[in-house]
């Protein structure tokens, strides 16, 4: 029995001898191009049952009316045929999860024109593929979909020479392989900070890239009302006791003093509330009061009469003799 030590150390060798095939990134042309560059075209092609053995025969592929599908379609496959032959890009995907190479798309697109009869959804199928690779400038071997973020020239391998690659992008006008993407620090934008965070992560001073952009912040239209609402979840501020507040007038100081000096009311109590239900906070009447103090009520009532009247002397005074006569 092989001891686990042993296994373990077995299995790191067997995985380290194995090589990631890096991404291979190919030039692509576009058929105006070809129609345009004659001397770069390397012969012979096919095209479904024609052969172009020398400029001529090319220009005269490229020069088919477009009013025939199978025709539009042999311009296009031409084209990447000549970008097969003089780029090698044959073993460069179709991407998008398609895994079907240049030089296999072109075969099927060979047997498209060869069938007998022709299918029209067919050939404009294979006519807008091909199209499509034909104006996207680079193609690659690996799938754009799954590139490494940070993988600026696309080879598999995030290292220094993606640095360069990136820098020659920001500042000079530089190339990258379609797909790639330059927002590394998920700010929005390819700028300088993208190639720091690059550097600083080969570095090993600052976590992978990340090529998620996030939205900005949005900003509350009324900051105020969001705090207000965050305290008063129903949309009561609790501020319609205060004085001013509300659809209330403050009342007119003449008016006010023209009041207390006429009347003699007592001072409204300042824990009173206001009869709206929704409110709970104390109010405070903003008329002006007397500091006066209010005298204390005099007792005007008068004591209660005696019912029972004073007994009377039913006995008549005497009556006294009269002066005697002279």
């Amino acid at each position: 029995m092989v001891p686990l030590a042993a296994f373990e150390a077995h299995i790191v060798n067997v995985t380290a001898t194995i090589e990631r095939k890096p991404c291979l990134t190919y030039e692509i042309r576009s058929m105006g191009y070809w129609k345009n560059h004659p001397s770069q075209r390397i012969f012979p092609q096919t095209v479904g049952d024609t052969t172009v053995a020398n400029n001529a025969e090319a220009d005269a592929v490229f020069n088919l009316p477009n009013n025939v599908l199978a025709n539009k379609l042999k311009k296009q496959l031409l084209a990447l045929k000549f970008d097969i032959a003089y780029f090698g890009s044959g073993e460069a995907i179709v991407g998008g999860g398609d895994s079907t190479t240049l030089s296999q798309l072109a075969a099927q697109a060979d047997a498209a024109l060869l069938a007998d009869p022709q299918v029209s959804d067919t050939l404009a199928y294979y006519h807008n593929l091909i199209e499509e690779i034909n104006t996207s400038e680079t193609v690659s071997t690996c799938d754009q979909f799954f590139l490494l973020c940070g993988d600026i020239n696309a080879d598999g391998v995030i290292n220094m020479p993606d640095v360069t690659v990136l820098i020659n992008y920001l500042f000079s006008g530089g190339s990258i392989p379609t797909g790639v993407k330059t927002d590394l620090n998920g700010d929005g934008v390819s700028d300088v900070f993208d190639q720091i965070a690059l550097s600083d992560y080969l570095g090993g001073q600052a976590p992978a890239p990340t090529c998620e952009s996030e939205p900005p912040p949005s900003e509350p239209a009324n900051l105020g009302a969001s705090i207000l609402d965050a305290v008063s979840p129903e949309g009561d501020t609790g501020l319609e006791g205060e004085a001013g507040a509300g659809s209330e007038a403050v009342p007119d100081q003449t008016e006010s003093s023209t009041s207390t000096s006429t009347t003699n009311e007592t001072p409204v109590d300042s824990t009173s509330t206001v009869p709206d239900s929704t409110s709970t906070m104390p109010v405070v009447d903003p008329t002006p009061t007397s500091t006066e103090p209010t005298p204390p009520p005099s007792d005007t009532t008068p004591p209660p009469a005696d019912p029972t009247p004073p007994p009377t002397d039913p006995t008549p005074p005497p009556v006294s003799d009269p002066p005697p006569a002279s």
